[in-house]
């Protein structure tokens, strides 16, 4: 009895690791909008991912014995194809927020994109003739007025950036269903190291078609020479991409998954805490209805969803559904 007890508390103290993932992503936002000041945005998003790729690559390298990476090789055709295509949906999705960053706010940004969870519910509905109960309706309805407030109350000026990252939160949306209905045959390190690759490879021939690499050549190169500069890109590349999905595979096995989706939920909260520490951050109280509206609509669509289990199964880890 004892023991079950040491477990358990053994287990909820694995699981609490995953309390910073939230807190890292959330910073993400606000160092993203202002280091892509510095480094065009496709150009940041390569070395971003190929940091993360040569972090996960060393971590697979210490931590894999020799017969599970025989074993992984087996399988390694089909793992290439699934990240290849999940690589094509979270480079779109990773992509339309960075630029949105550039003309939005990071606590804009971190609610908006946190829409994807009521999304999920209506994708399927739509696609997959999945009835979704009317809770679910009823937190859409609360986060399009939440939408509505943040990024059209002001008619004469329509948010781009918000557009942008409305976009980012739809596609994160399929990507997590393509990732659900695959899960079965993902081995998450070797797929999540393989889609890193393509990701920094898609977002380099970006950079190289739509950006001056002339005006990269004569000064953001030089400015990669910055020490400063040099640790905010190890950051956001190993902390804020390899290190939160270990963090996120490690506490979701020891925490149910609704716990899991109530803790990720707190990453527009962490977005605004460092958007307003940042100083880049100004309220009224117009936007903080807004918040509010998004918010609950998320939470009410979340605990529908625990009681709802339908074509996404929450009784299994979820595999890296989380933009990072």
């Amino acid at each position: 009895m004892n023991s079950e007890k040491e477990n358990d508390q053994e287990n909820k103290s694995i699981g609490n690791i995953l309390f910073l993932n939230p807190i890292i992503y959330g910073s993400t936002y606000v160092i993203t909008q202002s280091i892509t000041q510095i480094i065009p945005s496709f150009l940041y998003m390569t070395l971003r991912f190929l940091i993360g790729f040569i972090a996960l690559f060393i971590i697979i390298i210490i931590s894999f014995k020799k017969h599970s990476m025989k074993e992984a090789n087996n399988n390694m055709k089909t793992q290439v194809k699934l990240a290849f295509m999940a690589g094509i949906l979270f480079f779109i999705t990773n992509a339309s927020q960075t630029i949105g960053l550039k003309f939005t706010s990071p606590s804009n940004a971190g609610f908006i994109t946190s829409l994807n969870i009521i999304f999920i519910p209506i994708i399927l509905g739509v696609c997959y003739k999945q009835k979704q109960p009317l809770n679910v309706w009823f937190g859409v309805f609360l986060a399009l007025i939440g939408i509505f407030i943040l990024s059209f109350f002001d008619l004469e000026s329509i948010n781009v950036g918000d557009l942008l990252v409305l976009i980012c939160a739809g596609c994160f949306s399929i990507y997590v269903i393509f990732i659900n209905q695959n899960k079965e045959k993902i081995q998450l390190m070797r797929f999540n190291l393989y889609q890193m690759g393509f990701i920094s490879v898609f977002s380099l021939l970006a950079s190289f078609f739509t950006e001056n690499w002339n005006e990269i050549t004569e000064s953001v190169i030089p400015a990669l020479k910055s020490l400063n500069l040099i640790l905010i890109l190890i950051y956001i590349g190993f902390i804020a991409t390899a290190l939160t999905f270990l963090f996120q595979v490690l506490g979701q096995k020891h925490i149910t998954p609704a716990k899991t989706a109530i803790i990720l939920s707190l990453e527009p909260v962490f977005a605004t805490l460092f958007g307003f520490l940042a100083g880049v951050e100004t309220f009224s109280s117009i936007k903080i209805l807004g918040f509010l509206c998004i918010f609950t609509g998320i939470l009410i669509a979340k605990l529908q969803i625990k009681r709802n289990q339908g074509k996404i199964d929450e009784s299994k880890p979820q595999i890296n559904t989380k933009i990072q």
